[in-house]
C-alpha cells in the first residue's frame, strides 16, 4: 500500500509544472507580490502585514489589500 501511495504522488508531482515569480505591487522593483502561474493567484508577501492584528488587516481589504483574499 506504501508503494501505491508513493508511485501516485510521483506520478502526479512530476505533472505539475507552476511557477512562482517575484512581481512588484506599490513600487517598481518592491518584489512584493508572489504570483502561482498554475493558480494565477497572486499572494502579498507576509511583510506588509507581520505584526498587524487580524482585525487591523481585514480592514484594510476594501483599500489597501483590495483584490486580496
Amino acid at each position: 500500500m506504501k508503494n501505491l501511495i508513493l508511485a501516485c504522488s510521483l506520478v502526479f508531482s512530476a505533472t505539475v509544472n507552476a511557477s512562482l515569480i517575484s512581481t512588484d505591487w506599490l513600487n517598481a522593483n518592491d518584489g512584493l507580490i508572489t504570483t502561482d502561474t498554475a493558480s494565477g493567484l497572486d499572494w502579498l508577501d507576509l511583510s506588509e502585514t507581520y505584526g498587524m492584528r487580524l482585525a487591523d488587516a481585514s480592514a484594510l481589504f476594501g483599500t489597501t489589500f483590495a483584490g486580496f483574499r
